[in-house]
């Protein structure tokens, strides 16, 4: 099976890329390749959606492509929208038999956050496409390489206190969302939603800073204490929060409790 991977060199189709191995053959676009090179069941391709499926002719696509923040240089509905119209215009065109892509868990929950509002409209056009698909909505996921870990790190270089945000989340391992990519692959189809045990940041904090062996107070503030951090994050390149990552702690990312 031939395997058209977008998002291949982020966190989650990094992890994907590993655990495959010489199972499939993968297509691997990025924009760090500069031109195409084949090694053995990979090819190494530029970043070009529309190029990448009509010359390649995937049997099928696993779309890991989303950010967590805007930058003056990335936005979302780039990111999630745009490039999941390309998708789905390209496998249709080129009769790519699925997407697997991943959403979030969050879309539907009505919270007033550019992210989500972006991929429920990417899950949309998905299940519009007449494709078939498998979309996975994941918690928090969990995993060397993971942004989350990487921000607490860095502020913990500097600060003996870690302030965490009123709120609670359902954390999942990497390994587990990789899993039900795998699911996808051997032909399950629809939607599915990812999810651990609940924790609050405060917990989940202490948690990622106990796994890198780092000893700092975490203490749980209120959320609007974040707030400074938003108004100097439009001044950086590289904003530790920015408003929408702002909106999105303020909603709790926890399945629902029926």
């Amino acid at each position: 099976m031939k395997i058209c991977v977008f998002g291949c060199s982020g966190f989650l189709g990094k992890e994907f890329v590993n655990f495959v191995g010489d199972k499939y053959f993968l297509i691997l676009p990025s924009r760090k390749n500069k031109e195409e090179k084949r090694e053995d069941n990979k090819i190494y391709s530029p970043f070009d959606i529309e190029k990448n499926i009509s010359e390649h002719k995937p049997d099928m696509i696993v779309n890991f492509i989303g950010i967590l923040k805007e930058t003056r240089y990335e936005n979302y509905n780039e990111a999630h929208v745009n490039n999941v119209i390309r998708m789905t215009d390209a496998a249709i065109k080129n009769k790519v038999t699925k997407i697997i892509h991943i959403s979030a868990y969050g879309v539907y929950k009505g919270c007033n956050s550019g992210y989500f509002k972006t991929k429920e409209k990417a899950e949309e056009i998905i299940k519009n496409s007449g494709l078939e698909y498998l979309i996975i909505r994941p918690s928090v996921v969990l995993g060397y390489g993971q942004k989350l870990i990487g921000d607490l790190a860095k502020i913990s270089r500097f600060s003996p206190v870690i302030l965490a945000p009123t709120g609670k989340v359902a954390p999942i391992d990497v390994k587990e969302v990789i899993n039900v990519v795998m699911r996808g692959i051997d032909g399950e189809s629809g939607v599915v939603e990812v999810f651990g045990n609940v924790l609050s940041y405060l917990d989940l904090f202490k948690m990622l800073l106990d796994r890198i062996g780092v000893k700092r107070i975490v203490v749980e503030v209120p959320n609007f204490l974040f707030l400074p951090l938003v108004i100097t994050g439009f001044f950086m390149k590289d904003p530790l929060m920015t408003y929408d990552l702002y909106k999105m702690m303020s909603c709790d990312n926890i399945y629902d409790k029926k």
